[in-house]
């Protein structure tokens, strides 16, 4: 019984140790860190200005490498077409590395990518590989389907 009532005091003060250091802590940085004469709301401009500061740094808009991916905006999977030639488009990140089957290139300032396709008579799927500098890459497949008129 002695133990059990030995070891619930050394809780209460644990707790009560604990609560008090967190009551001072805050005092006490001020005390330390801040000259003389600096007044509370001044503390909460800078804090509140440091954080809208922060927020517009994290802030989606604001990231200098944007995220990474990858869409085909023309031809879409499946479609079929009548002549021998089309025109790939799609968009990724600015300056991505892009290789259409066995065709490279690199994707302008603005993201976008195109180029010339030759298809054969039938099916004809399509790879399209984007890949950063980062090393991360993307890869979409779709199918496009030739037939000419007789």
């Amino acid at each position: 019984m002695k133990k059990i009532i030995f070891i619930f005091l050394i809780l209460i003060v644990a707790y009560f140790s604990y609560y008090f250091y967190q009551q001072r802590k805050v005092p006490l940085l001020k005390k330390r860190f801040l000259p003389a004469g600096f007044k509370n709301q001044e503390l909460i401009s800078i804090t509140s200005h440091l954080t809208k500061i922060n927020q517009n740094e994290t802030s989606p808009q604001n990231k200098l490498q944007k995220e990474f991916f990858l869409e085909i905006d023309y031809p879409t999977n499946g479609i079929t077409v009548n002549q021998s030639t089309i025109t790939l488009t799609g968009k990724t990140i600015s300056g991505a590395e892009v290789f259409i089957n066995d065709i490279q290139l690199r994707a302008k300032s603005d993201g976008l990518f195109s180029a010339a396709i030759n298809l054969e008579e039938g099916e004809n799927v399509l790879t399209v590989i984007a890949n950063d500098d980062q090393g991360n890459y993307l890869e979409k497949e779709i199918t496009v389907y030739l037939e000419t008129l007789e």
